[in-house]
């Protein structure tokens, strides 16, 4: 069922049970953005006051369709007086103050809905992010530089594949860099980081006994983390498929124990991707390894909302 049908049973549902409510969160957001509801709302969004919950759970949701796609929302109180908002030529209920309530839950929400770095962050964190991701690039091209003077073997993963291949370049909302080095070479390639590191970079070593353990190596700058440096092992073929799709969640909890496993054919091969002017290598068999980890379409960019939330 459209938004706009399921919002028009919703209202018609809240005016027999004397039930107000308003435009809530992304529903609210694409109405006041785009003055429609795009394909890439896939429920709607409302919020009613708590005190209008039972009544919402017992009365209301039963007799709705496609109910699991309804997100209702409870608020402390209702105002008295709401505002309206137009979107797809309808009229619905709004809080007086939902520029505000926007503001503070998406930032720069006007802009980031045609932004690629997406709705969630403020101008100012926006361009710091920018900033660091400058930050992230020379690291990457120094261990480039490594890479051809002493024939050291590491690959883009997760993230920056996908960036590489989407992008040319940064997930315009990404922050740092994931960089897969085989174990084997791992000793080599730190020693060799630490020893000639620019100015302004450290490189931050495992540490999986510490009493926060960190499973991986990382450069910084300034204490922030530019480029994550994972090690790689060999997997059997069988049974991969699933090991990778793991991966990205082992990436983004930064607590895992196990190295990152991955087909032999993968490592023994590397595919060549531009990344953001820079030529570098990639895992081999890209294409093959973002569909095990995103699916088929991980060319499809998420929603602007969810973007800045790390959906890469």
């Amino acid at each position: 069922m459209h938004p706009v049908e399921l919002l028009n049973l919703w209202s018609d549902l809240c005016e027999k049970h004397n039930v107000k409510w308003v435009l809530y969160r992304e529903t609210l957001l694409c109405a006041h953005g785009y003055y429609r509801f795009p394909a890439a709302l896939t429920e709607v969004q409302v919020a009613v006051a708590a005190g209008d919950m039972p009544r919402v759970a017992g009365d209301i949701l039963p007799e709705m369709e496609d109910v699991e796609k309804v997100n209702v929302y409870s608020l402390p109180e209702m105002p008295a007086v709401l505002s309206t908002l137009t979107c797809n030529e309808v009229a619905y209920p709004v809080l007086p103050d939902y520029k505000k309530y926007l503001s503070e839950t998406y930032g720069d929400y006007e802009a980031g809905l045609f932004d690629p770095i997406g709705v969630g962050l403020t101008v100012e964190e926006k361009a710091e992010l920018k900033a660091h991701q400058k930050k992230c690039l020379e690291a990457l091209s120094f261990l480039e530089g490594l890479r051809e003077k002493y024939n050291i073997r590491y690959y883009l993963l997760a993230g920056s594949v996908l960036g590489a291949v989407r992008h040319k370049g940064f997930i315009p909302w990404d922050d740092d860099i994931d960089v897969g080095i085989r174990k084997e070479d791992l000793a080599q390639v730190e020693a060799l980081v630490k020893e000639h590191l620019p100015a302004g970079f450290t490189l931050e070593q495992s540490a999986p006994n510490h009493p926060y353990p960190r499973m991986f190596s990382k450069i910084c700058y300034n204490g922030r983390c530019c480029v994550d440096l994972w090690p790689l092992v060999k997997t059997v073929p069988e049974g991969f498929a699933e090991k990778v799709r793991g991966l990205i969640r082992k990436l983004l909890s930064r607590h895992s124990s196990d190295d990152v496993a991955l087909p032999a054919e993968w490592l023994d091969t590397s595919d060549c991707g531009v990344f953001d002017g820079l030529s570098v290598p990639l895992i081999g068999h890209a294409h093959e390894y973002l569909i095990s980890v995103y699916g088929d379409n991980y060319m499809s960019l998420p929603a602007p909302w969810l973007r800045a939330m790390k959906k890469l």
